[in-house]
Formats: C-alpha cells, sequence, structure tokens
C-alpha cells in the first residue's frame, strides 16, 4: 500500500482475474452518491469478535494488482523509434553497438548503471567494487548476530492458512487467521519499548485474506473474492489502537491504491474513480471513469532507495502526493493524489499490457506491437516528445523494466523457457539465463532474481550469486540475505548483510532465525518481524 502495490500475503496467490490495488483516474462527472464507505465503531482490544464484528458488506480483491503495477492503456506512439542496423538497437549517446559480457568479466567501460542477475553459480565475494558517490550517503549499516528482541502469541493461534507481517518505522504488525475464521491483527513497538501494543479482531471473518499493508495512521487489509458475492472487503483500522475506522466493498476488477492519506479507489461498477479519506473514509474527490482505468503510483526516491520485499514491492509508506493514469484511449494522465487534479496530460502513448516503470520522475513503456520500442518520457513535461531508448530484434522478448539510477536496465530472451536471458542497459549485457525479476539497489546495483538463484551486480559486475537463498534491499547501499528460499512452512533462515560499497566483499554473517515462516517476514533497515509456529516474534539484526 505504500501503493497497494503488489500485496504478497504469506501462502496466497493471486486469483486470475482478480481485482488489482492502484491509483487511477479519469474525466469529471457527476458520480451518483455512495453510501458504500461505511465508517465503523471502534472495536474492542483483544476481545472476542460479536456478531456484529462479523457482518461486513461484500468483499473484493483489489491489492493483488496495485503492487504488480502493470499499467495499461493506448497504442503505439505516433512516431518511430529510429533503427540502427536490423535487429537489436539501442540509440544513444554510446551508440548502437553494445559491449557482450560474460558473467564475471568487467566491462571496459562503468556506467552509471548497476544490475543484478540470477546465474546458476556462486561467484567469489571478492570482486572489488567500484567507489561511488551515493554510498556515503547509506554508509554500511552495523550487521550484528541476530537477536530476538520481542515474542507473544496471539489470543488464540494462528493457523497455516494465512500469515502475514509488515514492518514500518518502530511498529510491526502481525495478522493470521485461527481455527474459527477470524483474522486476527497484532501490533507491537520495535523501538525502544520492544513491547505489543494491541489485538484486534474487528475485521472479522472472510473465505480468505490477501494482503495487510501500513501507514504511520491506518492499517489496511484486503480480503479475498468470496465466492457468494462476486467481491471483496477493504477494512480499514487505526494503526494506534486496531479499532476499525471504516471498510468498503471493492470489486471483482477494481483497482486501489494506498497513499500516505488517500485511497484512490478504480470503481469498475461504476465506472469512476475515487479518492477516499483514509482516515475517515469519505469520498474527497470522484472523477468518471468510462474505459476501466489503470493506475501506477509515482515512487519517490527514498520509497526506491529504502527497504523492499525480494519481489522489489517497497516496504515503506510512500510520500508521493501524485499518480499515474494510463486510459484504453492511450491516454496517460498525471494526477494530484489527494484531489484527483490533472497535472499532466498526453494522447497516443501506451498499449493495454505494456511494461511500465516509473522513476524520478522519468515514465518508462515499452510499447507493445512490432517491433517492440522502449520509450522515456518526462513527466513534469509530457508535451515533450520522448526518448527512443531501444528497439527489439524481431526474435526478442522484452520485460522486467527497472530502473538503474538514471538509466534502464530489462531483461532480453530469445527462447520461451528463459535460457537464453540477458540483463540489458545502454551500452553493456550480461547473460544471466533464468533471470525473471531485477530489483534496483540504489543508483549503482541490481538483485537479479530467477530460477536458479539471486545475483548482485554492482557497477556492471558480478559480485556474488545465492544459488539456495534470496536477497532483499535494505536501502541504496545495503543488501539482506536469506540461506534458503521464503516459504509458508515453519523452519530456521540464517540471515547475512552485505554492504555494495565494500571493496573486500565481506559478507556478514548474523546467525539464524528461528521456527519462523519465512514467507511471511517483513523488515527494516534493523529489525525483521515473523509469524512463527505459535507466536510472532521480532529479531534485530543491525543498529
Amino acid at each position: 500500500m505504500a501503493a497497494v502495490e503488489g500485496g504478497n500475503m504469506a501462502g496466497q496467490g493471486k486469483d486470475e482475474g482478480q481485482a488489482e490495488f492502484a491509483v487511477g483516474v479519469s474525466r469529471a462527472a457527476e458520480p451518483d452518491p455512495t453510501s458504500e464507505t461505511v465508517p465503523q465503531q471502534p472495536v474492542r482490544r483483544i476481545e472476542e469478535p460479536t456478531k456484529a464484528d462479523m457482518e461486513y458488506a461484500e468483499p473484493v480483491d483489489p491489492w493483488a494488482a496495485a503492487e504488480a503495477a502493470s499499467i495499461a492503456a493506448g497504442g503505439k506512439p505516433s512516431y518511430e523509434a529510429p533503427a540502427v542496423h536490423p535487429g537489436h538497437t539501442w540509440p544513444g549517446p554510446s551508440g548502437p553497438d553494445q559491449t557482450v559480457l560474460e558473467p564475471g568479466k568487467k566491462p571496459n567501460r562503468l556506467g552509471r548503471g548497476l544490475l543484478i542477475g540470477g546465474a546458476a553459480t556462486v561467484v567469489a565475494a571478492g570482486v572489488t567494487a567500484a567507489t561511488v558517490l551515493l554510498w556515503p550517503a547509506h554508509p554500511a549499516l552495523d550487521f550484528h548476530r541476530a537477536e530476538e528482541i520481542e515474542r507473544f502469541a496471539p489470543a488464540v493461534p494462528f493457523t497455516s492458512s494465512f500469515t502475514t507481517t509488515e514492518v514500518l518505522g518502530d511498529r510491526a504488525y502481525f495478522a493470521g487467521v485461527d481455527e474459527e475464521g477470524t483474522l486476527r491483527v497484532l501490533a507491537s513497538d520495535t523501538g525502544a519499548g520492544n513491547k505489543p501494543l494491541w489485538e484486534s479482531v474487528a475485521a472479522g471473518k472472510s473465505g480468505t485474506w490477501k494482503t495487510l499493508r501500513a501507514t504511520p495512521t491506518a492499517v489496511v487489509l484486503l480480503s479475498g473474492i468470496e465466492s457468494s458475492t462476486g467481491a471483496a472487503r477493504m477494512v480499514v483500522l487505526d494503526s494506534g489502537t486496531g479499532r476499525m475506522r471504516w471498510q468498503q466493498r471493492v470489486g471483482y476488477n477494481d483497482e486501489i491504491h494506498l497513499g500516505a492519506q488517500t485511497v484512490v479507489w478504480a470503481d469498475r461498477d461504476r465506472k469512476r474513480l475515487v479518492g477516499i479519506d483514509l482516515d475517515e473514509g469519505r469520498e474527497k474527490w470522484s472523477e468518471a471513469d468510462e474505459d476501466a482505468t489503470r493506475i501506477h503510483p509515482m515512487p519517490t526516491a527514498e520509497d526506491l532507495d529504502g527497504p523492499a520485499a525480494v519481489d522489489g514491492r517497497t516496504l515503506t509508506a510512500t510520500d508521493t502526493e501524485r499518480f499515474v493514469q494510463f486510459d484504453a484511449d492511450k491516454r496517460v494522465t498525471v494526477r494530484e493524489l489527494g484531489t484527483g487534479k490533472i497535472v499532466q496530460t498526453r494522447e497516443n502513448v501506451s498499449a493495454g499490457g505494456d511494461d511500465v516503470t516509473i522513476r524520478d520522475g522519468r515514465l518508462y513503456v515499452l510499447e507493445s506491437g512490432t517491433p517492440k520500442r522502449i520509450f522515456q518520457y518526462d513527466l513534469a513535461n509530457l508535451a515533450a516528445e520522448p526518448s527512443a531508448l531501444y528497439t527489439a530484434g524481431t526474435t526478442e522478448n522484452i520485460d522486467g523494466l527497472a530502473p538503474c539510477g538514471d538509466q534502464l536496465c530489462f531483461l532480453r530472451t530469445t527462447g520461451y523457457d528463459r535460457a537464453a536471458t540477458e540483463i540489458v542497459t545502454d551500452g553493456w549485457n550480461l547473460a544471466l539465463p533464468g533471470t525473471k525479476t531485477l530489483v534496483p539497489v540504489g543508483d549503482n546495483g541490481l538483485l537479479a532474481v530467477g530460477d536458479k538463484g539471486t545475483t548482485l551486480i554492482v557497477d556492471r559486475t558480478v559480485v556474488w550469486t545465492l544459488t539456495d537463498g534470496v536477497a532483499a534491499r535494505l536501502d541504496a547501499g545495503n543488501v539482506l540475505r536469506f540461506s534458503d528460499d521464503l516459504t509458508s512452512s515453519v523452519g530456521n533462515r540464517a540471515l547475512s548483510g552485505f554492504h555494495l560499497g565494500d571493496k573486500a566483499g565481506e559478507i556478514k554473517e548474523m546467525g539464524e532465525i528461528r521456527d519462523v515462516r519465512s514467507e511471511s517476514c517483513s523488515w527494516n533497515t534493523s529489525v525483521i518481524a515473523c509469524v512463527a509456529d505459535k507466536d510472532v516474534v521480532v529479531y534485530s539484526f543491525a543498529d
């Protein structure tokens, strides 16, 4: 929710055709008044739910999509990207020629882009990383042995059907379903207090639960789609008390995006885009949306340089005040989150299903069609002509767009099984078979996640590869490593930390977190919170 982006809840996947979380808006209209945003009475602390608690409006499942943030709308731009020669091309200062680099080999020119790929073999960690001006702003964290600082149990034990956590600032939130099917949400202080704060059953019951997201003032929960209603519920709790503020029925194909003070909801049934006050549940603004708009958050530099999940989802509450709307008629619009006001707009930009990513006011769009081309737009001046960054060859498939500092990285494949996958940026290629996802780490690093492991690349040089485990961004200069994949089953995971600017390539071993459902874990730069077998636990791993 920082942009209710993606929302993977432990053990629960996204259902096909299910509602999505994201933000969007369209032309203004006179919307019909709605009573579906229903403020609720506060819920008791650590008490069993009453009958009233269990009765709620029809549910919905919009979060799973917002995080995926794959935006669509529009077709090919009306201009042609210059093709320098047959096959793939990359216009730019470095010319169309690209340096092809074998894994582990240094290129003859270091750029500012930083890449990471999932290779199969562990590469020695002693590779010297180039000194980067960014790193003093993100020094090595003071990693230490993982220390259990807090452990407590819910009033009624969780089952394995659904568990998740969210760490925000000095708060950790835990959620799980008990044997009666009631969702229990717990909060704890991970700072100097190191103590449990509250437990709430205000959300009641649902057939499935999908997502928990936190802001400084609210905890937002999204249920799965109920077969009896074809809808899901969005439930908003007060972060200080656990009392229910309000709940909202969300449609099967709806999208939701969570800002710091505003929830943007693409209401497909009534064909409108709505801004809802996060604290009060009232509608702040509404726009007509006739063509099923798609929405994408505009992350700040802090969002993209802070903690992230292993899939790249930001684990901090976003401060962004704007979002990008993609309409089916190929129009792109930048809007204010709190008012819905149009800031910038442009016709004929993006087609449905196009791959999109945003960083520092730059919009990157991979257009569909033949040939596939990547364009860069200035979101502060959409009227300006975009830069044509890349034209794919006829046998190439392009996906996985990710910002690499002030450049763009993406995945290029030539086979259906991703066996011939390369990471590509301006003037540089790296073959890393099986890579599926690229997660930026500051301006000079990338984590490449794939079937054969997770690889860290710094200044276009492979530093190491985890063949059994996974890694995640802590900040723009530090990475958290797990000894194995994250799963919903109970087990141990060894932790280690790494600083991108460490010339010695030293990996700091931190010992194990024990008997945890690792897929439920969430973290910041100093603590990791997890649901365990019978209770919940917080470990400290850095000062």
